[in-house]
Protein backbone atom coordinates (compact mmCIF):
# COMPACT_ATOMS: atom_id res chain seq x y z
CA UNK A 1 0.00 0.00 0.00
CA UNK A 2 1.29 3.64 -0.57
CA UNK A 3 1.91 6.04 1.85
CA UNK A 4 1.23 10.05 1.36
CA UNK A 5 5.26 9.82 1.24
CA UNK A 6 5.62 7.48 -1.06
CA UNK A 7 3.24 9.47 -2.90
CA UNK A 8 4.84 13.17 -2.78
CA UNK A 9 8.52 12.29 -2.53
CA UNK A 10 10.90 12.45 -5.87
CA UNK A 11 12.48 9.79 -7.44
CA UNK A 12 14.65 9.06 -9.82
CA UNK A 13 13.36 7.37 -12.90
CA UNK A 14 15.38 5.51 -16.20
CA UNK A 15 13.62 4.97 -19.55
CA UNK A 16 15.35 2.43 -21.62
CA UNK A 17 13.69 1.97 -24.98
CA UNK A 18 14.49 2.16 -28.43
CA UNK A 19 11.57 3.59 -29.13
CA UNK A 20 12.08 7.21 -28.27
CA UNK A 21 11.82 11.07 -29.82
CA UNK A 22 12.90 11.94 -32.61
CA UNK A 23 11.37 8.74 -33.74
CA UNK A 24 8.36 8.93 -35.46
CA UNK A 25 4.90 6.44 -33.96
CA UNK A 26 2.88 5.84 -30.95
CA UNK A 27 5.31 4.17 -28.41
CA UNK A 28 8.54 7.04 -28.83
CA UNK A 29 5.35 10.00 -28.37
CA UNK A 30 3.95 8.26 -25.18
CA UNK A 31 7.20 8.15 -23.65
CA UNK A 32 8.44 11.38 -24.34
CA UNK A 33 5.17 12.57 -22.53
CA UNK A 34 5.30 10.58 -19.94
CA UNK A 35 9.30 11.36 -18.85
CA UNK A 36 7.88 15.02 -19.64
CA UNK A 37 5.08 14.93 -17.30
CA UNK A 38 7.02 12.90 -14.65
CA UNK A 39 9.28 15.60 -14.85
CA UNK A 40 7.09 18.68 -14.63
CA UNK A 41 6.40 16.73 -11.21
CA UNK A 42 10.21 17.39 -9.84
CA UNK A 43 11.06 13.64 -10.56
CA UNK A 44 14.41 13.13 -12.07
CA UNK A 45 14.42 11.48 -15.52
CA UNK A 46 16.90 9.75 -17.73
CA UNK A 47 16.46 8.34 -21.13
CA UNK A 48 18.59 5.68 -22.54
CA UNK A 49 18.06 5.21 -25.90
CA UNK A 50 19.58 3.58 -29.11
CA UNK A 51 20.81 5.91 -31.88
CA UNK A 52 17.79 6.67 -33.87
CA UNK A 53 16.54 5.14 -37.31
CA UNK A 54 15.58 8.86 -39.16
CA UNK A 55 13.34 6.90 -41.23
CA UNK A 56 12.50 10.28 -42.85
CA UNK A 57 16.95 9.97 -44.05
CA UNK A 58 17.84 12.67 -42.20
CA UNK A 59 20.67 12.36 -39.23
CA UNK A 60 22.31 14.36 -37.17
CA UNK A 61 26.11 13.58 -37.10
CA UNK A 62 26.50 16.30 -34.80
CA UNK A 63 28.27 14.40 -32.42
CA UNK A 64 30.95 13.25 -34.78
CA UNK A 65 32.08 16.82 -35.49
CA UNK A 66 34.65 18.81 -33.25
CA UNK A 67 31.92 21.13 -32.24
CA UNK A 68 29.53 18.16 -30.92
CA UNK A 69 31.83 16.78 -29.46
CA UNK A 70 33.24 19.37 -27.40
CA UNK A 71 29.65 19.69 -26.41
CA UNK A 72 29.01 16.29 -25.24
CA UNK A 73 32.39 16.42 -23.13
CA UNK A 74 30.79 19.74 -21.66
CA UNK A 75 27.87 17.78 -20.83
CA UNK A 76 29.69 14.90 -18.89
CA UNK A 77 32.07 17.07 -17.15
CA UNK A 78 28.60 19.26 -15.67
CA UNK A 79 26.82 16.59 -14.78
CA UNK A 80 29.85 14.82 -13.44
CA UNK A 81 30.64 17.74 -11.17
CA UNK A 82 26.80 18.42 -10.25
CA UNK A 83 26.26 14.82 -9.24
CA UNK A 84 29.59 14.79 -7.14
CA UNK A 85 30.78 12.06 -9.04
CA UNK A 86 34.39 10.65 -8.06
CA UNK A 87 35.10 11.46 -12.00
CA UNK A 88 34.53 15.18 -11.25
CA UNK A 89 37.53 15.30 -9.08
CA UNK A 90 39.86 14.62 -11.78
CA UNK A 91 38.28 17.68 -13.76
CA UNK A 92 40.76 20.86 -13.96
CA UNK A 93 38.58 23.06 -13.55
CA UNK A 94 34.64 23.74 -12.63
CA UNK A 95 32.74 23.01 -15.37
CA UNK A 96 29.79 25.52 -16.34
CA UNK A 97 26.37 24.62 -17.47
CA UNK A 98 26.51 24.06 -20.77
Amino acid sequence: MLTSDAITRSVRLLFVTHYFHPEVGAAPTRILEIAQALASKGHEVTVLTGFPNYPDGVTDNTHFQESGARLLGRLVAYDAYRQRLTLASYLKAVPTAP
